[in-house]
């Protein structure tokens, strides 16, 4: 998957002695070859599309057609595309999700602090490859849902770990 070119920053905000703020963010470091692939052929059937002789339609036809589904697959995958995702948990406040596409584009939720619960990390297995996941419980009101961390980028269990161990350490101390 993409878990081979991911990196880690952690950082930690400090009020007084305390730590006050834990910050994670999982960088997806993007050298799509598959894309520039997609470019490069778009531009070989652009060619061939100007090169063809008017009296073989159907040929230049399909070259142009091959060459628009290039140049939207190419536009598709700079839209969803994962760039980096963060998460903050903020002490006795919230946890902020942030997750940045390679278009700039962004999504931000929050989840209150008193609506925490256990962190825990799941292990899926999808064919023959086990994923894991950090999830944290959201408690509302008799009922509790899991909300999935770094989704998209989908860390190695390493760096899963070092964050299940930090989080747990500031919600242990903290509640």
């Amino acid at each position: 998957m993409g878990s081979d070119n991911i990196s880690l920053i952690a950082n930690t905000y400090y009020k007084g002695n305390q730590s006050s703020s834990k910050e994670f963010t999982i960088v997806q470091s993007n050298k799509n070859y598959l894309f520039i692939l997609f470019i490069i052929l778009t531009v070989i059937l652009l060619i061939c599309y100007y090169q063809q002789s008017s009296n073989v339609y159907w040929l230049s036809t399909l070259y142009l057609i091959l060459a628009l589904l290039f140049v939207l697959f190419a536009i598709l995958t700079v839209l969803f595309s994962v760039k980096h995702e963060r998460v903050i948990l903020v002490v006795p406040i919230a946890m902020q999700l942030k997750t940045t596409y390679l278009s700039g584009r962004e999504t931000i939720s929050s989840i209150p602090w008193h609506l925490l619960g256990n962190l825990m990390i799941l292990d899926i297995i999808v064919g023959q490859q086990v994923l894991f996941f950090l999830a944290v419980e959201v408690k509302i009101s008799n009922s509790s849902k899991h909300v999935i961390l770094f989704r998209h980028t989908k860390p190695r269990l390493k760096y899963l770990e070092r964050i299940y161990r930090d989080f747990q350490e500031i919600l242990d101390v903290n509640r």
